[in-house]
């Protein structure tokens, strides 16, 4: 399958819908192509693409998401992962990103702290912990 599942553009629902079809096995190694479509939420893609992306197990998105977390110096992308993304993600990828998530609720840079990250970093954290009791 080509690479038509990933969008070229921020209306490109075309690719949403291959998107969709396409299995873990050729989605998963394009995650982090995948996740620069979920950098600004008002997109028309980046609720479908979230939506994938969610289903995929951990190994495919742990290290993209640690990167966005830990490396962007976006703020906005981090938001947007922090308060739309993983919160659909299963258990496995909240666990293992809670630490960043608790980094950034605690240590927010000028520019996190800018964007309100260090707030949706506290509620994914409590909506995790919340969820294993």
């Amino acid at each position: 399958m080509a690479r038509s599942f990933i969008p070229v553009h921020k209306c490109d629902l075309a690719a949403c819908r291959a998107l969709q079809r396409a299995s873990d096995d050729i989605v998963g190694p394009n995650a982090a192509a995948l996740l620069e479509w979920v950098q600004d939420v008002n997109w028309p893609v980046a609720g479908p693409v979230m939506e994938r992306l969610a289903l995929l197990r951990s190994d495919y998105l742990l290290e993209p998401l640690r990167y966005i977390l830990r490396d962007s110096g976006d703020a906005v992308w981090k938001y947007w992962v922090l308060s739309c993304l993983l919160p659909k993600c299963g258990a496995a990828v909240q666990q293992a990103l809670f630490g960043e998530a608790e980094r950034l609720a605690l240590h927010p840079s000028e520019g996190d702290a800018e964007e309100e990250v260090h707030l949706v970093a506290t509620e994914f954290i409590q909506s995790v912990s919340l969820a294993n009791l």
